[in-house]
């Protein structure tokens, strides 16, 4: 299953534009029952939810973003068609998404490795965009044909930072995993 560039196009843009927005404000916790997730933000949030295109159909993705001066912080909830997200394609859905967002920052993705959360192993992805000296560390998990992704977005050196892995190490499920 390949995730569509639109997709992640909207993780992206959402999470820049957030870069620069309520710099300043004090930490906020998203408990996003009915989505599935909690999260702590390190400003104040706003929510969004439109359609996406993909090569599966049409999906509505509901985002998370806000922005500092470190960098944009931003979480994703997409539910797929039943069924279209598999055992059998689970790392074919990961590689596409974890590829999506590199093309979408025309960059290269540095690094990939396995990240357990719960009882979910999801993806911990370091992408290096071509402009701007920016770096997206990203993580991505699937829930039954749930996608979550918890993505932080900032200038090359701050992806390992204090700020960025509170927000990312913060992200957890409240529905777990089959």
């Amino acid at each position: 299953m390949v995730i569509s560039v639109r997709v992640i196009r909207f993780v992206v843009v959402a999470a820049f534009a957030s870069a620069f927005l309520a710099a300043g404000v004090r930490a906020e916790t998203v408990n996003a029952g009915t989505l599935g997730f909690s999260a702590v933000f390190g400003c104040r949030s706003q929510r969004d939810s439109r359609p996406v295109a993909t090569p599966v159909g049409n999906i509505i993705m509901t985002g998370y973003s806000c922005g500092t001066r470190d960098g944009g912080y931003f979480i994703a909830v997409a539910d797929y068609p039943a069924r279209s997200i598999t055992k059998k394609s689970l790392d074919a859905a990961y590689t596409g998404a974890i590829n999506g967002a590199a093309n979408s920052v025309k960059g290269k993705i540095r690094s990939v490795a396995p990240y357990v959360l719960g009882n979910i192993t999801g993806r911990d992805a370091l992408i290096d965009a071509k402009a701007g000296n920016q770096t997206v560390h990203l993580r991505v998990f699937y829930v039954g044909h749930r996608q979550f992704q918890a993505m932080f977005i900032g200038p090359t050196g701050r992806e390992n930072s204090k700020a960025c892995l509170a927000f990312l190490n913060s992200f957890v499920l409240t529905k777990p995993g089959r």
